[in-house]
């Protein structure tokens, strides 16, 4: 199940509960952001590595730059959500939908002051 799928199942079950206790909106529906952020957190492991994710599952939700695996090669690509393709950055009008097998977002940028505080 997709992340999309997962969030719309998550609304539903709130929306459900909500017109059986009113009374519970505000909460049922902070709960929901909460999972939703989870979620979206969840293209992270444990050690902050980012996971690829298959373009057959999921698409980028927001517009921007991202990693993503081309023709055997790992490229920084742009999203565009409105045209729903992925383009490359050096030459925005080449677009490289039909190679992009996954994606994922970019790494943190490195943070010297992590490192020399540990």
């Amino acid at each position: 199940m997709t992340n999309k799928e997962v969030m719309h199942w998550i609304n539903v079950c709130c929306l459900n509960y909500i017109l059986t206790d009113p009374d519970s909106e505000e909460k049922v529906l902070e709960a929901r952001d909460v999972i939703s952020q989870l979620i979206k957190n969840n293209y992270k492991d444990s050690e902050n590595n980012y996971k690829w994710i298959s373009t057959n599952e999921e698409l980028p939700e927001d517009d921007g730059a991202v990693l993503v695996s081309y023709q055997g090669m790992i490229i920084k690509a742009g999203w565009d959500s409105k045209a729903g393709c992925f383009y490359n950055l050096i030459n925005t009008l080449d677009l490289i939908n039909d190679h992009v097998a996954a994606w994922m977002p970019l790494p943190e940028p490195y943070n010297i002051r992590r490192e020399t505080n540990k």
